[in-house]
């Protein structure tokens, strides 16, 4: 009985953990999530590109006020995920998200004048 408990105890910490993110009891946004995976793609498919400086999260102050956006919007971050990598290439979006987390690193004002993904 002991043993079988023991085997049982992960899943309702798993099942908490799980519902603790669903009902947005953590920080993070789907817009963040998607901007992650939009950076993964970026990564795989942009030859050098850098993921490690990337900003996607979306950072708050005490009063819930948006201090700063992912470097990535929804929609850009869901148009990167879906073009093939051939066209993120041609379609110069490499470029375009190393400029965009270069001009957020410098607290550029111009940061999301152009769209990475239009």
């Amino acid at each position: 009985m002991h043993r079988r408990l023991s085997r049982l105890l992960p899943l309702p910490l798993l099942l908490f953990g799980c519902a603790f993110f669903l009902l947005g009891l953590s920080d993070f946004s789907e817009d963040d999530l998607h901007c992650e995976q939009a950076a993964v793609k970026l990564q795989q498919c942009c030859p050098g590109f850098d993921v490690e400086d990337l900003t996607c999260y979306t950072s708050r102050g005490c009063d819930g006020e948006v201090n700063s956006p992912p470097v990535f919007s929804g929609a850009e971050s869901r148009c990167i995920e879906d073009r093939p990598c051939d066209e993120l290439v041609a379609h110069d979006l490499c470029r375009r998200a190393a400029v965009r987390q270069r001009l957020i690193d410098e607290d550029s004002v111009d940061a999301f004048d152009e769209e990475v993904c239009p």
